[in-house]
């Protein structure tokens, strides 16, 4: 009997040991207003799982199911100053026991009447363009979200973008310096072919142009300035809508329009604060100009 009740007492310590030091849930949600629904997005590309989250607005409380295939939920019938409190979870038993649930507690923020998805790499990582408003207190009627893609061919994290019930009003591309020198022409009808599956459903795709690189960058990357150039240029050619981001970092006075130090980092390929500034300020003119 001893054995038993010893044995009984040893497994409810390591199931309470486990699950006191569970580990938080390796995804990243993003929570906004928009036209008074709550949009909880899964960032987390790969994730295929099912997810339940409980939530409770004010007095309300209730659950929804985060959906695995396209990685959002909605819970309806929220407004700007709504107490707002939520937990995702797993579902299932590995998860519950070696995964704590994901916690969020707020104050809803004023609604937004539109989105925009953002598709970069490292610089648009480190703009952390979903606090862009905050940063400038200004009631910005598009909210923008950052989708992560770390390599050239943006297809498969578009793909996804499409996939979401909620969507976005425009799609803004952009490339980053690291994959250049390329074939321009080759890279452009890529970018061309993401456009047409952006409109066919009814999204406007915006060209992002590639920020350049400091001169002392392209030294060390031979080519690498001259077919940025080209790829920019051949854009504000071709795009119906363009967030040309490039003109206001690179140097007018320069052959291929080099980055200016000023606005470099050390390594010449990405920027500085200073650079997030003046970035800031154009995108928020640009989506006040195109909401």
């Amino acid at each position: 009997m001893k054995l038993v009740v010893f044995a009984v007492f040893s497994i409810c310590l390591s199931t309470a040991g486990f699950y006191f030091f569970r580990k938080n849930l390796p995804f990243d949600f993003r929570i906004i207003n928009l036209d008074n629904n709550i949009i909880i997005h899964n960032k987390t590309t790969w994730n295929t799982r099912d997810l339940l989250i409980k939530y409770k607005i004010n007095e309300r409380e209730g659950t929804v199911k985060l959906d695995g295939k396209t990685n959002t939920a909605i819970i309806p019938d929220a407004k700007e100053g709504d107490n707002l409190y939520l937990t995702i979870h797993r579902l299932d038993f590995k998860g519950k026991l070696f995964y704590k649930p994901f916690e969020y507690k707020g104050i809803m923020s004023k609604s937004s009447k539109k989105y925009a998805v953002f598709i970069g790499a490292s610089i648009g990582r480190d703009w952390h363009l979903e606090k862009l408003w905050q940063r400038y207190k200004l009631a910005g009627n598009t909210e923008i979200i950052f989708w992560p893609e770390y390599k050239f061919d943006k297809k498969s994290i578009i793909d996804h973008v499409l996939r979401i019930p909620i969507r976005p009003e425009m799609v803004l591309i952009k490339e980053c310096a690291a994959y250049f020198p390329l074939d321009e022409e080759k890279a452009v009808i890529k970018l061309f072919e993401w456009f047409t599956a952006v409109k066919q459903v009814g999204i406007t795709p915006v060209a992002v142009t590639t920020i350049p690189v400091t001169r002392n960058n392209d030294n060390n990357n031979k080519g690498r300035a001259v077919s940025i150039y080209r790829f920019n240029n051949m854009i504000r050619e071709k795009a119906e809508n363009i967030c040309d981001i490039a003109t206001i970092l690179g140097d007018k006075d320069s052959d291929y329009k080099f980055l200016l130090n000023k606005y470099a980092k050390k390594d010449g390929l990405h920027v500085n604060d200073e650079a997030y500034l003046e970035m800031d300020r154009f995108l928020i003119n640009f989506l006040q100009e195109n909401r």
